[in-house]
């Protein structure tokens, strides 16, 4: 079995206030990520600044800065973006990984705002599977249902997220109540983000993020859906 080369990092835009935490977190895991590698752009914080001070000590980070001219802030100061730009900025950096780093066999997509224990990489990469993502709590007290229906071919139902678990159909039927155990050991599952290992492979079979239900995230899961490939979640990996 060829050995890991991982491009860890993803697409990062006004969250100085968090970045120097995740990058720490994430620049001590074990195994270590072969780089870190960032594209960052239309930012009106402290971002570039953080990435210029980490990069000036730390020979195995870089980064890109892609300018939209999109800030992507709402009217009501709350930072919503396009996921359609979000998905762009993820394609371009793994585009940008690969081309850099032709051998990489996984990219590994941390949201800035997630900092992985230092077992999380390893725990991923033992799964081995196209997709692959970690427990990531969402807003206390709020739960969400993606999508309240069963798909086109009849097979699978969109997760029910409660604290952070993606849930799968139980004999056949969606879980609708909220009201189940959490699964402790590694499972295939329908819906993964925030923290997702991506395969090479997949990626090369023509896997991407799209915009799809408001995430591009739900937009990467029905790409390795199409290409016959696997979503898996490993809830102790936190």
């Amino acid at each position: 079995m060829t050995d890991p080369f991982v491009v860890a990092g993803g697409i990062v835009r006004n969250r100085a206030w968090c970045l120097p935490y995740h990058l720490d977190s994430v620049s001590i895991c074990k195994p270590l990520p072969e780089h870190l590698f960032y594209v960052t752009g239309d930012n009106v914080d402290g971002t570039e600044y953080v990435f210029r001070y980490y990069g000036g000590w730390n020979s195995c980070f870089s980064y890109l800065v892609h300018n939209t001219g999109h800030p992507g802030y709402r009217r009501d100061g709350e930072p919503r973006y396009d996921t359609k730009l979000l998905a762009d900025l993820r394609n371009l950096w793994a585009e940008e990984a690969i081309r850099r780093w032709p051998n990489l066999t996984h990219l590994w997509s941390v949201d800035s705002d997630i900092l992985p224990a230092p077992d999380v990489l390893a725990r991923l990469l033992a799964v081995d599977k196209e997709l692959v993502g970690a427990y990531v709590p969402v807003s206390e007290g709020r739960q969400t249902i993606h999508m309240d229906g069963w798909r086109g071919d009849g097979t699978t139902y969109y997760d029910f997220v409660s604290g952070g678990i993606q849930y799968l159909p139980v004999d056949g039927r969606p879980w609708r109540d909220g009201k189940e155990t959490e699964r402790s050991s590694v499972h295939r599952c329908t819906f993964v983000g925030g923290c997702e290992l991506l395969r090479r492979d997949a990626w090369d079979r023509g896997a991407r993020w799209e915009s799809l239900y408001g995430s591009e995230d739900f937009g990467m899961c029905e790409s390795i859906r199409r290409i016959g490939g696997e979503i898996w979640v490993d809830p102790g990996a936190r």
